[in-house]
């Protein structure tokens, strides 16, 4: 049923979201898509702050943090810059994440495929440990097993064609987590569905106890940029 337009009386309680001032001048405005619902809240088309949201970057807003849709922090990532082909049997290749060498991986004289090299990358306890190598056309990509800003990856092998001296390095991202700042409805006098502009923070000393969808993602992401949970 639509709702009736007019002058209706709400009373909201807002949540109590900082506990200081930090961060304040990284503040920044951003529009929720229509779809996000407040599942806790009556009713849910009234989008409370204190919600952790993240960019879609395919529609460059922003969706509840916990939406499948949102975006993800992402691996850092090193793609060959060569067909693998006989030249890179016997060959070795050697990885460093975050600045130190893991793992230096000697392949058989037989490994001439992408699928026999991501193969015996992956077999290397010590790589398994930290990355993940895999099949991209007839190269190969290996990536750091978590995703995140923090995370730096350099390969090289003493093929020089395998992997080059200025493509071999990756880096991890960060997906843009925020915490609304205040509550906005995402429906219209006529139950429409709309998208809502509201005011977010990217840095905070936050009242964790009131925060919405705080995933573990977005906790260390929010963290990375200096923020504070109590």
């Amino acid at each position: 049923m639509p709702r009736i337009p007019g002058n209706v009386s709400v009373t909201l309680t807002p949540l109590k979201i900082r506990l200081s001032d930090l961060g304040v001048e990284a503040d920044a405005s951003a529009i929720l898509e229509s779809a996000n619902t407040d599942a806790n809240n009556t009713p849910t088309w009234r989008f409370r702050e204190g919600n952790v949201v993240v960019k879609r970057t395919s529609t460059g807003q922003y969706v509840e943090a916990n939406d499948s849709n949102g975006d993800r922090n992402t691996q850092a990532y090193v793609l060959s810059i060569e067909d693998v082909d006989s030249d890179w049997a016997s060959s070795t290749i050697t990885v460093k994440v975050n600045g130190f060498q893991i793992t230096a991986v000697a392949l058989a004289s037989t490994d001439d495929t992408a699928a026999e090299v991501a193969a015996a990358l992956n077999a290397d306890t010590d790589f398994a440990a930290h990355c993940n190598a895999e099949v991209s056309g007839s190269k190969v990509n290996i990536e750091t097993l978590h995703g995140g800003a923090d995370m730096h990856i350099e390969v090289t092998s003493d093929l020089a064609t395998a992997f080059g001296t200025t493509l071999n390095k990756g880096y991890g991202t960060d997906a843009d987590y925020r915490v609304t700042l205040q509550a906005v409805d995402l429906k219209d006098e006529s139950d429409t569905a709309i998208a809502g502009h509201v005011r977010t923070a990217r840095i905070g000393h936050f009242d964790e106890s009131n925060l919405i969808n705080l995933t573990a993602e977005a906790r260390v992401v929010l963290s990375r940029r200096g923020s504070i949970f109590d």
